[in-house]
């Protein structure tokens, strides 16, 4: 995406001309009452305090008050949320404490476990009547202060084989391993980055308490003994020995997860490396790099959706480091986006952005960790593309197909039940993993597994997403929480 333009984006002058309410809303998803004083819970909700008037009041716009303060894109983006949602004529007293600066990050972080209600602009396109709207009552945050999206679990049946992709062709950095020989089977995890990992020999719950005290997302590749032990099963994986099980990956049906995203500078030269180290190719990129997406499959039939960047000529002597590479989303198909979005809004996330495809009648929701403000509706649908693959962040792509929300049956395999058995879960991280699964058990979702300790790696719970049935890993962080959300710094890991 061009830098010029995304910057151009984000401040506040520009975001100036969606200030103006399209209409009058009587009503305030935190009170039946429209007349009492309302704390607006978005970032500075600590600070920011507003009382409605009648609509001949001659209160300061929204704009006028953020610009007198020089407020940043993320208060500008506050009080645009409140004018659009309230009467278009009202009082905004700002109130500092003398001891806290507005540009503090550690108070931005309210907007984490605040409710996520993006804006959405009616769509005004022909068959704009057969997609849903994005939900605007999506409900606050159980995760606490700056959770963490930790992890895409995908059942393999030869390690060697996987890391020689993940790791000599995808670019990742081998993490770190753990075993578990009472139940026969082990964890391995990647990850985009520089950091100095831990020596194998080190005690598992060391090397466990270090993992999840990383800020950014892995890959953890499960991988169930096919003999007794880790060294035997080894042996007979490599006389090409897969076990009693063939895992699917999701792309067949019933289908479910699709794939896991990575956004690359020079897509056409990324593929000529991929190939050359006999990477299987399911679509290619073209010659000039203009369709900007291409699929590989990993040892186990995975799908990786390579999406570019910004086209840069290669020279043939293409590797991953220099191509920045970003993990940037994982795809799963859900039936009724709305369920999905607000189980995940219950875990932290917030819709960033919204693509949708009238050809082929579906449409995909980003959410993320992060503070961005929601793409509005009425930007093009590549401008708003283009944004979302230049975003750093890891995205859950929901992927709805238009009228799938209408089907007495479920039509998607989550992949935790035999036959359909790949795709295992999403991991977070959170502070508090025991009041976090207690709030979605009271809430009403299924818990696959209570929180508590699991042998020598920490302590998780398990909970099940409402419409297709998917698990969520809820992991104790050791360690603090970040000021900010992840996002992968420039130069770093590949």
């Amino acid at each position: 995406m061009h830098e010029t333009w995304h910057e151009t984006w984000t401040t506040c002058h520009e975001r100036s001309r969606f200030f103006y309410p399209s209409r009058h809303v009587a009503s305030c998803p935190w009170t039946s009452d429209p007349n009492s004083v309302i704390y607006p819970r978005v970032p500075y909700a600590d600070i920011l305090y507003c009382s409605f008037l009648s609509l001949s009041s001659n209160a300061s716009s929204p704009l006028q008050l953020a610009r007198s303060c020089h407020c940043h894109r993320e208060m500008s983006f506050a009080l645009r949320r409140v004018s659009q949602r309230f009467l278009p004529a009202f009082q905004l007293p700002l109130v500092l404490s003398p001891t806290t600066s507005p540009y503090n990050p550690r108070f931005r972080i309210a907007l984490m476990s605040r409710p996520s209600a993006p804006v959405s602009v009616p769509h005004h396109h022909a068959t704009a009547s057969a997609s849903l709207a994005t939900p605007t009552d999506l409900p606050p945050s159980f995760a606490g202060e700056n959770p963490v999206f930790a992890q895409t679990m995908l059942r393999i049946v030869n390690p060697t084989a996987s890391r020689a992709f993940y790791e000599h062709a995808l670019g990742m950095t081998y993490l770190t391993r753990l075993d578990f020989p009472d139940l026969q089977f082990s964890l391995f995890f990647y990850a985009y980055t520089d950091d100095d990992v831990p020596d194998q020999a080190d005690p598992q719950p060391k090397r466990a308490q270090w993992l999840w005290g990383r800020p950014y997302p892995t890959i953890e590749l499960t991988w169930n003994w096919p003999r007794e032990t880790y060294d035997e099963s080894v042996q007979a994986a490599s006389e090409n020995d897969k076990g009693d099980e063939v895992y699917v990956n999701g792309n067949q049906d019933p289908k479910g997860f699709g794939h896991v995203g990575v956004i690359v500078s020079n897509l056409p030269g990324v593929m000529d490396m991929l190939e050359k180290k006999g990477v299987a190719v399911v679509q290619g990129a073209s010659t000039d790099g203009k369709d900007g997406t291409a699929v590989v499959a990993d040892p186990d039939g995975y799908l990786i959706q390579l999406t570019e960047r910004g086209h840069t000529p290669g020279d043939g002597g293409v590797d991953m480091v220099k191509t920045d590479p970003v993990y940037g989303s994982v795809m799963l198909r859900v039936k009724d986006p709305r369920d999905a979005m607000r189980f995940f809004s219950r875990l932290g996330f917030r819709c960033i952005a919204r693509l949708d495809h009238e050809d082929d009648k579906c449409t995909e929701y980003f959410l993320a960790y992060s503070w961005a403000s929601e793409v509005e509706d009425s930007v093009a649908e590549a401008e708003k593309a283009e944004w979302v693959h230049a975003r750093r962040e890891c995205k859950i792509l929901l992927k709805h197909h238009w009228g799938t929300e209408n089907e007495s049956e479920q039509m998607y395999a989550h992949g935790n039940a035999k036959p359909h058995r790949g795709f295992g879960h999403l991991g977070i991280i959170v502070d508090d993993i025991y009041g976090t699964t207690q709030a979605m058990e009271k809430e009403g979702y299924k818990i696959v597994r209570q929180a508590g300790p699991f042998r020598d790696a920490g302590e998780l719970s398990f909970v099940a997403e409402p419409s297709t049935g998917y698990w969520v890993e809820i992991i104790k962080r050791s360690g603090e929480a970040g000021d900010v959300p992840y996002e992968k710094p420039f130069g770093i890991g590949g």
